[in-house]
């Protein structure tokens, strides 16, 4: 047990119940059980959930919360021109003159990185080591990686070119997803919009840690299991350890990040169960 979840139990004890905050997925759920009955509160859980594989990865929180974001900033005047310039002046103002002044040297906005956060989760087998192990592990690679893009056709077909030529969808949400640019007010504001929805690709991933932070729309940019040498007798290892590196899918604004401050934020996109493709 890690030193963060010995702390959690010095504080809440054993036999804590569910807070009124907690998410019913509409998603199976795999990963962390309530073992013994020693339930670690929801405010200490991260919830991973993906609608391409319809799950919800539930694991405790392991270590301290820790976000990267940071702001590009370049001159405002290009530089080979302001240069070009201070040239000409000083040689002409035999080097009593210069362009070079703090005004001159100003700097402006290039643009800002997405937030980036690394998660380190434990998973262990109290159960069922397929459910609470090999399962989650496996989902939270998979968030990672392409999938087929296209179901082949039945076998009664004597040809089908995508068996032949197989076609990968990428991983995690899709810039042409017309989601974003044909709504109106959170409503999809013409018939064509939701037709062109249905045809979207894509899968959406959101991150929940405890009842502090919602991430509705992520990218998994790695995945790095640690699996020690414990196996049960049918070989299915007993515990696993996963760092997950996700990022926003989009560089953020403020109104942006509030939203993933804002507790009574929960995506539409999750409520009914249906998986991506």
């Amino acid at each position: 047990m890690s030193d963060l979840m010995k702390r959690i139990r010095a504080v809440f004890g054993s036999n804590t119940s569910k807070t009124a905050f907690h998410r019913a997925s509409p998603f199976r759920e795999l990963g962390y059980v309530n073992p013994d009955g020693d339930r670690v509160p929801d405010e200490y859980l991260v919830r991973i959930s993906s609608r391409r594989h319809n799950t919800t990865v539930v694991a405790p929180l392991q270590e301290n919360i820790s976000m990267h974001t940071e702001s590009f900033w370049g001159p405002a005047v290009p530089k080979g021109l302001l240069e070009a310039l201070d040239k000409l002046l000083q040689g002409a103002s035999g080097g009593r003159a210069s362009l070079i002044t703090k005004a001159t040297t100003r700097r402006m906005w290039y643009g800002s990185s997405p937030i980036r956060m690394q998660l380190h989760l434990v998973f262990q087998a109290y159960e069922d080591p397929v459910r609470e192990v090999v399962e989650p592990t496996r989902i939270l690679q998979s968030m990672a990686l392409p999938a087929l893009s296209l179901q082949t056709a039945e076998e009664s077909v004597w040809w089908d070119p995508r068996k032949e030529f197989p076609i990968l969808a990428p991983p995690g949400p899709t810039p042409y997803n017309p989601e974003g640019l044909l709504r109106e007010g959170g409503k999809i504001n013409s018939k064509i919009g939701e037709r062109l929805q249905k045809f979207a690709g894509g899968d959406e991933i959101l991150v929940e840690i405890g009842q502090f932070l919602t991430f509705s729309s992520v990218v998994v940019t790695s995945v790095t299991p640690t699996i020690p040498a414990m196996f049960n007798p049918n070989g299915n290892p007993v515990r696993s350890e996963v760092s997950i590196t996700f990022e926003t899918y989009e560089m953020m604004t403020v109104e942006d990040l509030s939203k993933v401050y804002d507790k009574t934020n929960a995506p539409t996109v999750y409520k009914d169960g249906t998986g991506g493709n």
